[in-house]
């Protein structure tokens, strides 16, 4: 008769970098803690138990609050710039931190550029994706870019294998060369050039 161990959190620590990893022993703690942190098992500096994380346990992670309240540090999910509770921004003022459940931001400004910048992001996808659209009817878009300046949109279409990529506003598309008779029949225009 087996019976199966409580699972119990562990702190895994690397040179800078750690995690909070449940498991049921301290070993395998250190097997998956090396892997979420892109290192060698042998290359971990210490494993050992976190007893206030085990309350977390069932959810499998741990708010980001609880972090700061036991003195680790965390990353802004915008800036990148290290918060813990006694952090301080670059003119020395303590750090105003919007704390999320998962993540968190230095500051209600880096929080609020963020969604500015995801917002326009997605708008320009929606934007791009609307020109290929109505350009040519009846694609399918695998991929848009929101990048600000590559505008690059892929799409399949009728009879395609692979896909078309284009860059809105231009006059020319990428289209896979043994794709060509597929994109004949679905624009009923032949292909006037032909890139090696």
């Amino acid at each position: 008769m087996t019976t199966n161990k409580p699972i119990k959190a562990y702190s895994v620590q690397v040179e800078e970098a750690g995690a909070i990893i449940f498991a049921a022993s301290g070993i395998a703690a250190r097997r998956i803690g090396a892997i979420e942190l892109h290192t060698e098992f042998e290359d971990v500096q210490s494993c050992c138990r976190a007893p206030w994380a085990d309350q977390y346990a069932e959810q499998g992670w741990v708010p980001v609050k609880a972090f700061l309240e036991q003195g680790w540090w965390c990353s802004c999910n915008s800036c990148g710039t290290t918060v813990s509770e006694d952090s301080e921004d670059y003119y020395g003022n303590p750090h105003d931190p919007v704390i999320e459940e998962r993540g968190l931001y230095c500051s209600p400004a880096c929080k609020e550029a963020e969604e500015a910048r995801v917002a326009a992001s997605k708008l320009r996808k929606e934007q791009r994706t609307q020109s290929a659209l109505e350009k040519w009817p009846g694609i399918e878009v695998v991929w848009v870019s929101d990048h600000e300046t590559d505008s690059r949109v892929h799409f399949k279409f009728p009879g395609s294998t692979g896909y078309a990529s284009w860059r809105v506003g231009e006059t020319t598309l990428h289209v896979d060369k043994g794709d060509i008779p597929a994109w004949e029949k679905f624009t009923g225009k032949e292909v006037s050039h032909v890139s090696q």
